[in-house]
């Protein structure tokens, strides 16, 4: 992730034959992202911008019973790069 890109998943058993995931991945809707970090947080969400829907990916992810479930990854591109400061809140720093 870049201030003008992030990785976004589907909620779960949605494929891109689902009806919302079409809407999104051919950008016929308008996409506002709002992101919140954790819910220990608080229930504030900050709104990091509008996206367009890129390489919309069909994959899985596991359930409670470790059975596979559906989902579909997407790129979100921005128009406008997310600001520095709240990036750097979302986007965890590695050290060595």
């Amino acid at each position: 992730m870049d201030t003008r890109t992030m990785t976004w998943f589907t909620r779960s058993r949605r494929t891109l034959d689902s009806a919302e995931v079409k809407a999104i991945v051919s950008n016929s809707v308008e996409i506002h992202v709002f992101a919140k970090k954790d819910d220990n947080d608080g229930t504030d969400f900050f709104y990091l911008g509008r996206a367009r829907a890129t390489n919309p990916f069909q994959t899985s992810m596991v359930d409670k019973n470790n059975d596979p479930i559906p989902v579909v990854r997407v790129t979100l591109r921005f128009g406008d790069p997310i600001p520095q400061g709240l990036f750097d809140y979302f986007q965890p720093t590695i050290t060595e």
